[in-house]
């Protein structure tokens, strides 16, 4: 049953509007722009009577894939344009790696300050900030709905169905990490936050020499799935910094696909590859945990997303390493936990404050804005046990498109180092920012702590 608010007619007109694209013959493959645009696309495939990743592709894997194909009709497609900056940059990326292809713009929405001609096909034409404020917040009503903006194509996802009430599920999964629930509209969340490199020894059989775990994001994200009865996803997150110079290329111990991945894109093979381990071991926590009160579903329609990211990947050999965790073994002793529940006003509290640290009056080059490690953001915390409220706050943030992860790249005299960091998501969000710290007068000064 569909849920109707002020932003239904908007709702209503961007779905259509995607899946007219998604499915045009005009077009043989479709690149969405992360994350808004390829949260677009998943929520239209999965909303779909026959789901088929078949022409979709991430901007990387589109300049590998399509690289000798000559005369093929390639859609670009975003949520929203405003300076235009972003889809100017998809457009150079794909026609440098494919000369030989057809390149066609499409954005939902673009803004009175877009540049003329930056999209080819829009919905929503010169909007001023008022109306693309309030197409925008449309635009992330309909993500959450859908399942947040988790709908993306890196992340492997597992089903879980529940015999068992939701509290032992979640004390179970607050034995294993440090567990925060918090309920935004839609949909019950969780993030079970572990330290990486109390992993390691759990990590180490995916994890290549020029990886660096030290630092890693590292988390498990836990989504309700409201249309079933006891039903969650399981999302592991985990990105270690890697040596893109060191690496020849990535070699999994039991997945031969990922052999046949090279350059950047090794970065999030190798973070997805982990990613699975980690969830491997929580599965088996979980299992051990709570017995035949937990299953889990990981077949080809909970992975075949992956491939727009890596068509290089082989989804039956995905499979047989989420089956590891029913292989027989010793079962480990476990115990529950308590989660914590801070509530969603002081999650607010510390989201606001790592929104603050994205403002750097001395950062002119990015025009006084900059990105974040996720060491900066977890430094918002002033004692161990408020870290994963912090942890839990970014992923609010991502959730409402007000942050955006990126994967940025450092040349340093040890080499180049390819690293997770987020960072304001569009152009409105960076103006707001800025607007907010100019008009309450903040400059060098540290901010006060509002989580007090």
């Amino acid at each position: 049953m569909r849920t109707w608010s002020p932003n239904s007619r908007t709702i209503e007109a961007l779905r259509e509007f995607v899946a007219a694209l998604l499915w045009d013959p005009m077009f043989d493959y479709v690149v969405p722009i992360e994350r808004k645009g390829t949260a677009l696309i998943r929520a239209a495939i999965m909303g779909s009577e026959s789901p088929n990743w078949g022409k979709v592709l991430a901007r990387e894997a589109a300049c590998v894939t399509l690289a000798n194909r000559p005369g093929v009709r390639v859609l670009a497609l975003d949520d929203s344009v405003w300076s235009g900056e972003t889809i100017k940059a998809t457009v150079g990326m794909l026609e440098a790696a494919l000369p030989r292809a057809e390149v066609v713009t499409a954005a939902f929405m673009t803004h009175a300050d877009a540049p003329s001609g930056s999209v080819d096909i829009s919905y929503f034409q010169g909007l001023g900030d008022n109306a693309f404020r309030e197409r925008r917040a449309a635009v992330v009503e309909y993500l959450q709905q859908q399942g947040s903006l988790l709908l993306d194509t890196e992340h492997a996802e597992v089903a879980v169905r529940l015999s068992c009430s939701s509290d032992e599920f979640f004390r179970a999964l607050a034995g294993w990490g440090k567990a925060v629930k918090f309920s935004p509209p839609y949909r019950l969340n969780c993030t079970v936050f572990q330290h990486a490199s109390e992993l390691l020894e759990q990590l180490r059989g995916v994890l290549p020499s020029y990886a660096d775990i030290s630092d890693a994001v590292c988390k498990v994200r836990v989504v309700e799935r409201p249309q079933i009865s006891g039903g969650f996803s399981l999302i592991p997150i985990c990105y270690p910094n890697v040596w893109l110079d060191r690496a020849s290329g990535y070699d999994h111990p039991r997945m031969e696909w990922t052999k046949r991945v090279t350059g950047d894109r090794l970065f999030n093979c190798i973070g997805l590859c982990v990613a699975i381990e980690m969830l491997v071991h929580l599965m088996q926590w979980l299992d051990d945990c709570l017995g035949g009160k937990v299953s889990f579903e990981y077949g080809p329609a909970q992975l075949r997303h992956l491939n727009a990211a890596f068509p290089e990947l082989d989804v039956d050999e995905v499979i047989a390493e989420l089956g590891r965790s029913r292989e027989s073994r010793r079962v480990r002793a476990t115990h529950l936990g308590v989660p914590d529940e801070p509530g969603l006003q002081i999650l607010e509290k510390y989201a606001e404050k790592i929104k603050r640290r994205c403002y750097d009056p001395g950062a002119y080059r990015s025009g006084t804005v900059r990105n974040l490690r996720l060491p900066e953001i977890l430094a918002v915390a002033q004692s161990e046990v408020e870290v994963p409220r912090v942890s839990a706050a970014l992923d609010l943030l991502i959730d409402k498109a007000v942050i955006l992860p990126r994967v940025s790249k450092l040349k340093t005299a040890k080499g180049v180092m390819a690293f997770r960091e987020f960072g304001p998501d569009g152009e409105m969000v960076r103006r707001e920012l800025i607007r907010e710290a100019l008009l309450t007068g903040r400059g060098v000064e540290v901010d006060a702590d509002i989580c007090s």
